[in-house]
């Protein structure tokens, strides 16, 4: 899988800059004391990376002054991913990142490409996409309670960037957005087990195609079940003919054609014999009218039969509409008399609040621009009652224009009606003449047949076109079907493996763990990760000293670290580590546990460590690896020197 590093970090703004020197060492370390930017420094990155950073928004409670009062700034990242180098910049407002590749190793610059950093649809590619496809990482989706979550770059990071917590007891660093789902178990247990685990990758990869599958099979399945109950419908409205498949209906109109064959030959036959000139060729003209006035008479009653209906369910819509402007008056009116929907409106009580921006009547805070929102306001109550008149208007215009439409159906219908009245006379009175009656009551025979094989070959032709869509959706739940069956075959073939896979990464993970911790605390017996929340045991639970809290955090970190150059996994090969001693740490133990990453060397691969820290609270041996020293007279951010 691929390896993710941190070549160089830079900020820039109207104010006040920063740029880091190149790290080309495995560990690096920024040295300063509190309050001289060391978090900050671990910030940039993150944000850079597309992370959400609370300190860098204007809203925010603990906001960075320098940061927010700048203007025109950005971050720069320089970055590799295995052999090849990237430029990263986002600008400080926007949620935009824009990438260049620098190429492989010595050559030169590449065109650059622009990423959003959130997913509008299905089809937007984000920053996230971008850089997990670079690390080998497919993007995995998390179903649960009927949504889905697809997990991000920011949401990996909760594994590789150890950021500055007061209280390490979580391991996790905190999602960018809390809430029930990006806090579950199901989302921390993922996380841990995308890092970990090729197969497992495979497995939620595999899990989402086949969720994936299934929704599309039951659109198919949804689709096909509703077109074969509306063929049914329109079968029972032509007379109760019964359903029968696309072979039986060709079979059937073929059998009407050879009929029908026959019988113009017949036809032919007999008009071929002598017959009475003049009157005969009358009567033939006037019947071939009086057929093609009947079927356009049929064809004008069947037109009137839909309007009708049709108008019928507008009838029930427009119903159904003013049902809904009568509900939302009555809400409206509510409103006046007793002010529900105001969020400054303690939701008990009803009595007013005065409520801060940006808090809620609780008084806790909030962020009015991402949190769901459950009332509507009385001007939103107000837009839905037009959106409901002016529907009920283009309703009842349409009603209006139908009315016309019936009523000029229906005059066209009682014109055909006295036209075939009349035709039908003048042939009968024509038949009255003996020799003609004679003559022609033979083909007047074979001409009421083939009309009848005509109009049942026309209604055949239509079952046959309805019973080709239904084949046509029936290939189509067949294939999503095929589809589907395939993908439960693997997600259960991948369950067994990832099993085995998990719990030997779960055995691995527990023997370095343990070997950290013991050599670190020296009260510590045992540590390992339980089998479902993968979260630390020390002493089978029973160790819970606070001294102990900052050595699991950070040796948890450094052990899926030390994993991801033992073993192929997706793990990139990157910490990000920011001040651990925050919790509360003596510096004996601070110096012992961080001489603890001096196993990675003995492994044969590349990996980096950026690594923040107090003044001297780093063993001795690593005074090399300090690549920034802060001071309070030398912080992170340097003023900029006007431009001569």
């Amino acid at each position: 899988m691929g390896a993710l590093k941190i070549l160089q970090v830079g900020y820039q703004g109207d104010r006040y800059e920063f740029e880091s020197p190149e790290f080309g060492q495995r560990l690096a370390i920024v040295e300063g004391p509190n309050g001289s930017g060391k978090s900050t420094f671990f910030n940039l990155i993150y944000f850079g990376l597309g992370g959400k950073v609370d300190e860098f928004e204007l809203r925010s409670d603990n906001r960075h002054a320098e940061i927010t009062g700048d203007t025109n700034n950005f971050v720069w990242l320089k970055i590799r991913i295995d052999l090849t180098e990237y430029s990263l910049i986002r600008k400080f407002g926007e949620n935009l990142i824009t990438v260049r590749a620098i190429g492989p190793l010595g050559e030169g610059g590449q065109s650059a490409d622009t990423f959003p950093l959130f997913r509008r649809d299905a089809e937007t590619r984000i920053f996230s996409d971008w850089i997990l496809e670079k690390l080998g990482i497919p993007v995995v989706e998390i179903f649960q309670g009927g949504r889905n979550f697809k997990l991000n770059i920011s949401d990996l990071m909760r594994l590789i960037y150890h950021n500055q917590a007061p209280d390490p007891h979580g391991i996790y660093k905190p999602a960018d957005n809390s809430n029930f789902l990006s806090d579950s178990l199901e989302v921390r247990r993922a996380i841990f087990q995308v890092l970990v685990g090729k197969t497992l990758l495979a497995l939620y990869e595999a899990m989402g195609d086949l969720k994936r599958s299934e929704r599309e099979l039951d659109a198919a399945r949804a689709i096909l079940s509703e077109y074969q109950k509306i063929v049914a419908e329109v079968l029972r409205e032509r007379g109760g003919a019964t359903v029968q498949n696309a072979h039986f209906l060709g079979k059937r109109i073929d059998e009407i054609d050879s009929q029908l064959d026959k019988l113009v030959r017949a036809r032919s036959e007999r008009l071929s014999r002598p017959a009475p000139s003049h009157l005969m060729q009358s009567i033939d003209a006037e019947r071939r009218r009086l057929g093609e006035l009947v079927s356009s008479l049929r064809q004008t009653r069947e037109e009137a039969e839909v309007l009708v209906r049709d108008k019928g369910r507008l009838a029930n819509v427009i119903a159904s509409i003013r049902d809904d402007i009568d509900r939302v008056s009555k809400v409206i009116f509510t409103h006046e008399q007793l002010k529900l929907f105001s969020s400054d409106t303690c939701p008990y009580c009803l009595n007013a609040v005065s409520r801060m921006q940006g808090h809620c009547v609780c008084g806790n805070p909030v962020d009015e621009n991402d949190y769901q929102r459950f009332f509507y306001s009385p001007t939103e109550y107000v837009d839905i009652y037009r959106a409901k008149k002016k529907s009920l208007l283009t309703m009842l215009s349409t009603v209006d224009d139908m009315d016309a439409e019936i009523s000029d159906t229906m005059t066209h219908q009682a014109a055909l009606e006295e036209q075939v009245r009349q035709l039908t006379d003048r042939i009968e009175k024509s038949y009255a003449i003996p020799q003609a009656e004679a003559a022609d009551w033979q083909v007047e025979q074979i001409d009421e047949k083939i009309f009848e094989l005509k109009n049942e070959q026309n209604e055949l032709f239509q079952a046959l076109k309805m019973e080709e869509k239904v084949q046509g959706l029936q290939r189509t739940f067949d294939s999503k079907r095929e589809i589907w069956v395939a993908a439960e075959g693997l997600v259960k073939q991948l369950e067994l493996a990832s099993k085995t896979e998990l719990s030997g990464r779960i055995a691995g993970f527990n023997e370095i763990y343990n070997d950290f911790m013991t050599k670190v605390l020296a009260r510590c017996r045992s540590a390992r990760i339980d089998e479902d929340t993968y979260m630390p045991v020390i002493n089978n639970g029973e160790y819970r000293e606070a001294s102990a809290e900052v050595p699991k955090r950070f040796l948890y970190y450094l052990t899926l670290l030390l994993m991801s150059l033992k073993n192929d996994m997706p793990f990139p090969r990157m910490l990000l580590i920011d001040t651990p001693e925050t919790a509360g740490i003596d510096r004996d133990n601070l110096v012992l546990m961080l001489r603890q990453m001096k196993v990675l060397d003995a492994e044969n691969a590349d990996y980096q460590i950026l690594l923040s820290t107090g003044v001297d609270k780093y063993p001795p041996e690593y005074q090399e690896c300090v690549s920034i020293r802060l001071r309070d007279d030398a912080k992170l951010l340097r003023e900029r020197r006007p431009q001569m």
